[in-house]
């Protein structure tokens, strides 16, 4: 993982009243992109499931999957509810 302490420092000594939004999306942006990718299984409501890696850690993979819908189809729409996801840890 990079210093972010210096990206930060940056960050503050151009904060001002009239950029505040745009400053934290650039944090959060750069948090996004030097985040280390994890593995998780992502499960359905009805049992189906698939395995994928995110650039987040587990908590900001639930807010992103669960009981959110999502298309489990390869061909057409067959959009599915998340109720379970869990990391996988690597071998």
């Amino acid at each position: 993982m990079r210093d972010s302490k210096k990206f930060i420092g940056f960050i503050y000594r151009i904060k001002t009243s009239d950029n505040e939004s745009l400053i934290e999306s650039v944090k959060q942006g750069y948090s996004a992109i030097f985040t280390e990718a994890i593995t998780v299984k992502v499960t359905f409501g009805d049992g189906n499931h698939l395995t994928t890696r995110i650039n987040t850690d587990l908590e900001g993979d639930k807010k992103y999957y669960l009981g959110n819908m999502f298309n489990d189809s390869i061909e057409g729409d067959d959009m599915k509810k998340v109720v379970k996801v869990v990391k996988v840890e690597q071998v």
